[in-house]
């Protein structure tokens, strides 16, 4: 009896550690970013993520997410009523200053479709937005603010004009990023652009641009322009859209990607 007892008791000791095992091993997988699972970050205050690439070869499906700077603009709507045609969602990068009266409407409806807003800048002026950490960081959230008093969301992600990496902020890059990350903001480059504000590329340049990294990733960033110069996007876009469902990509927002695409820079 008493070689029975002793057994049982070793026995319940041996579950009990199992189970404590199992919690810490569950916990460990629940705050690490396992590629090819997506991973609720936005809003989140965590760590900021420093990639240079995210071409997991173990993804699980194919996801594509198409993003707009500049706007709001004269076009966004033609752009909004293309992507409720081929029932697409996709990102926005708002400009603060184009939120006015007159274009609060088209900013609601990006909200009401499903689409998301994310800051860009308030006036997209360099010299004026870049000329200090403090001048960026209420640049931001002078923009957020705007964002969410017509749509009621919090805007969780931003977008540095000229990508995250730039000779503007060097001095201050990582500063202004942990700074916003701890306001709840992240940051978002991209990783395949269609370089449709360089020059004046036509609808079918801006495709072959596509085109050149389009499949490359499982679940592309792709930069494109809602600023009202840009009518060749517009012509481009359904065929962007076509070419991505013809190889059986979904598309969807930002924010439930796995992660943000974000440059890596040392500085």
């Amino acid at each position: 009896m008493k070689f029975k007892n002793i057994c049982s008791a070793n026995k319940v000791r041996t579950i009990l550690l199992c189970i404590c095992m199992g919690i810490v091993l569950c916990s460990c997988v629940e705050s690490t970013e396992i590629p090819g699972k997506k991973m609720p970050w936005g809003r989140k205050k965590h760590g900021v993520i420093d990639v240079t690439s995210d071409n997991v070869a173990t993804k699980s499906e194919k996801v594509a997410f198409l993003t707009f700077d500049d706007g709001p603009s004269e076009l966004t709507e033609k752009v909004l009523d293309i992507l409720k045609e081929n029932d697409v969602k996709a990102t926005f990068f708002l400009i603060g200053n184009q939120i006015n009266k007159d274009t609060k409407k088209i900013v609601k409806r990006m909200n009401e479709e499903g689409h998301q807003i994310g800051v860009h800048t308030y006036c997209h002026e360099p010299e004026c937005i870049y000329s200090s950490a403090d001048t960026y960081y209420s640049d931001v959230l002078k923009t957020e603010v705007i964002i969410s008093k017509y749509t009621g969301v919090p805007a969780m992600i931003y977008r540095f004009p000229y990508g995250s990496v730039n000779g503007y902020i060097k001095g201050y890059r990582k500063k202004i990023i942990n700074k916003l990350s701890k306001h709840g903001l992240e940051y978002c480059d991209w990783n395949v652009s269609g370089e449709d504000s360089v020059g004046n590329p036509t609808a079918k340049k801006i495709i072959k641009n596509i085109k050149k990294n389009y499949n490359v990733y499982d679940n592309p960033v792709i930069l494109l322009h809602d600023s009202g110069s840009c009518k060749e996007t517009v012509k481009a876009l359904p065929e962007i859209i076509r070419m991505y469902k013809e190889d059986g990509y979904s598309f969807d927002v930002i924010k439930n990607r796995y992660r943000p695409v974000q440059w890596k820079s040392g500085k």
